[in-house]
């Protein structure tokens, strides 16, 4: 029997099953947070890409010279080639959906797309197949790739064409395939626009399996063949020779645009290099090793499972092995060759980390190949160090997917708020990163850190925007106090001359045809911790800090459509805001918050969904836990009294009952002309301390 149930566990049936389980695990990750407007996982980089992919379907511009606001005008600085952002802006208008959600499908798809390549290159090392699909389980259980696989990136559409370059280029070149050369070029046509750095990485494996190939033919031939060594390098050069010509094309093509900004000349390739390609003292720096050894424990494999791996390794080495450690040493010879590049950003291990994933697959297969290794105690010692993987992800970066947002925050919000659609702003303090123009959903002049004082620079990129209308200047932190800078920017673009919108450590200075916007949502605006200028004060339009609906930028709305129907009105005391958990929203309703409804008179019935965080109550001391919240229906009649309709006291502090989502559902009589109102209130006693409350259904029947 056991003989029986050991040849059993060995069967692909058994793997096929273990893989697909896997796969669904790296699926539901994949989507976790996947209708989250913000963007975690290096918020610079994919803001960059996301803002170029909304202003090329805003604008209808598929131009090669592709819009990336960020950097005053010409609006163009190129690296990468936009086929990502082209693709995405093409399922968008196809599908229907918005750009972020494409964005993610278009990633999680090419990764998906990724791994018949790896099984085909496995099956080209002589791996059976019953293995194969366990080494494919081993690839997606690293947390890295279940959380960039749903990224508004780049990366996973440049690791689909490197990996498929890679077995078209073996497979073309060793069978004397024209059809597969002629998929080795397109593929490596793909990376090398896409993401030059990682079609490098897999040019070395090519380079490789090439030098394997002339070791062979010298050993075999000597040199007294010179026409088989001409063939094997005609073969292999036809395979990349594309490649290379359309990628340094492009590469001379992007830097002669961002030549054309004055900002963007210090973007060019040659300015770049010692960034790109670091120094001597980069590769031999223990931080920077420290900093790629951190990321690789922390997102792709933890110590314990890199300690099991060699540990098993050592125990069973094999026939694998070769293989396994050719894969770890391209894993690490990249970061090598880009030592400052995979220190400082994390999802360009996107490209190796399946180098490694196959490495530690590698090792564990040898387990079964192992004679005296029973097939339980095998996957007893396998599940163990994939379980350690899906630790590691639910520890993690599981965290920073579940809890979401609208995306960035109440500056950005303001900005959107009170500034034109083809407005120009201008930010200084925040150096180039995308992050505010994305999410305000505007062009921008961004200063890069230390070329704030750059006169010459600075009068240059002010003559670009000629013709162009700058709506705001946004200045943080220090650059709070270079008067210089707002004396020429207002000067030159028709600024207010002080701060007519500001926070601790924002400054907004608006041009005065804007302050009719600002006005209109100065409840708005101070509700998210603003002060406002007296010119804008001035000319409030709204009663009471109410801000009105219709006045909100399509963006700002999103929060709102918690309920049905959309308030007319509104006022609440922190601003709009909200989170999804396990991709439902929340709108935020810390207190006072009072929505106002226009609904037809008669019977009504209306349902509301509330909680109250559990930090606002769960180990908390007593005396700092909320005493819990109120929620009020009140009937604001045509003759302007206010009554109330129905009162609601939840107090999960001290009722169990009362924590989790409450359903609160009452019915009541509206009067014709009336506007209905609900309250988020402190409770009796007028306290709001952590009263973290959010509504996630409002409906009225």
């Amino acid at each position: 029997m056991s003989r029986r149930i050991d040849s059993v566990l060995r069967t692909e049936v058994v793997f096929l099953a273990f893989f697909l389980g896997m796969l669904a695990f790296h699926g539901w990750g994949a989507t976790v947070g996947w209708k989250n407007a913000n963007l975690p996982g290096n918020e610079f980089r994919q803001t960059q890409t996301a803002i170029t992919a909304y202003f090329v379907q805003r604008d209808n511009d598929f131009s090669l010279a592709y819009p990336t606001p960020v950097l005053g005008k010409p609006w163009s600085v190129p690296f990468e080639f936009p086929l990502y952002q082209w693709t995405v802006v093409g399922v968008s208008n196809v599908t229907g959906l918005d750009l972020v959600p494409a964005g993610r499908l278009v990633s999680a798809l090419c990764f998906y797309l990724t791994l018949p390549a790896v099984w085909l290159l496995l099956r080209r090392m002589g791996l059976a197949r019953p293995l194969r699909w366990f080494v494919l389980a081993v690839v997606v259980s690293c947390p890295l790739h279940i959380f960039y696989a749903r990224a508004f990136l780049i990366e996973m559409m440049a690791l689909l064409f490197g990996v498929w370059f890679l077995w078209a280029y073996v497979e073309g070149v060793e069978r004397r395939s024209k059809a597969l050369i002629v998929l080795a070029n397109l593929m490596g046509i793909g990376a090398g626009l896409v993401k030059v750095t990682t079609f490098m990485l897999y040019l070395m494996p090519a380079l490789g399996w090439t030098l394997w190939w002339y070791v062979r033919l010298w050993r075999e031939h000597g040199f007294g063949h010179p026409r088989e060594w001409g063939s094997w390098t005609l073969w292999a050069g036809l395979a990349v020779v594309l490649p290379f010509g359309a990628t340094l094309g492009w590469l001379e093509y992007a830097d002669y645009v961002k030549s054309l900004n004055p900002v963007g000349m210090d973007l060019m390739s040659a300015k770049m290099h010692t960034y790109n390609f670091g120094t001597w003292e980069t590769r031999t720096s223990a931080e920077t090793w420290a900093a790629h050894w951190n990321i690789q424990v922390t997102n792709i494999a933890g110590a314990a499972v890199l300690f099991a791996t060699l540990l098993v390794g050592l125990i069973a080495w094999g026939r694998w092995t070769r293989w396994a450690l050719a894969a770890a040493f391209f894993f690490v010879a990249v970061q090598v060759l880009f030592p400052v590049l995979y220190a400082w950003h994390e999802y360009y291990f996107v490209a190796n980390t399946t180098l490694l994933m196959v490495a530690i697959g590698l090792v564990l297969v040898q387990l079964w190949e192992s004679s005296t290794m029973k097939a339980g105690r095998a996957w007893a010692i396998c599940l163990v160090v994939i379980g350690l993987q899906v630790s590691l992800y639910l520890n993690g970066l599981y965290a920073t997917q579940v809890v979401g947002s609208a995306g960035g925050d109440t500056v950005t919000d303001t900005l959107n708020l009170v500034t034109a659609a083809d407005d120009v702003i201008v930010v200084a303090g925040e150096d180039w990163a995308s992050m505010t123009p994305y999410y305000a959903r505007r062009k921008a002049w961004m200063l890069r850190s230390k070329t704030e004082r750059s006169w010459d620079q600075i009068e240059a990129a002010m003559g670009e925007l000629v013709g162009e209308t700058v709506g705001a200047l946004l200045l943080r932190g220090d650059q709070r106090h270079n008067g210089e800078l707002v004396s020429r920017v207002s000067t030159r673009f028709g600024l207010e001359g002080t701060p007519s919108i500001r926070w601790d450590e924002v400054d907004i200075y608006l041009r005065p045809e804007r302050y009719a916007k600002a006005a209109a949502g100065i409840g708005l605006i101070r509700a998210w911790g603003a002060s406002v200028s007296g010119s804008i004060s001035g000319d409030e339009v709204a009663p009471d800090g109410q801000t009105f609906f219709a006045d909100l930028p399509v963006n700002i709305r999103e929060p709102f459509e918690v309920c049905e129907p959309r308030p007319v009105r509104f006022k609440v005391a922190h601003g709009v805001g909200m989170t999804r958990e396990d991709n439902r929203m929340f709108f935020g309703a810390h207190p006072d918050v009072q929505l106002w409804f226009n609904v037809a008179a008669g019977r009504r019935t209306a349902t509301v969904e509330i909680k109250l965080s559990s930090g606002a109550y769960t180990d908390v001391n007593p005396q700092d836990a909320s005493d819990g919240i109120g929620l009020e229906w009140w009937e604001n009649t045509a003759s302007g009294a206010v009554q109330p309709l129905f009162s609601h006291y939840i107090n999960p502090r001290d009722v169990p009952e009362h924590r989790g989502i409450q359903t609160i559902t009452t019915s009541f009589d509206l009067g014709a002309g009336s506007t209905l109102e609900l309250r988020v209130t402190p409770g009796p006693n007028s306290s709001y301390s952590r009263d973290w409350a959010s509504l996630s259904r409002v409906q009225i029947e």
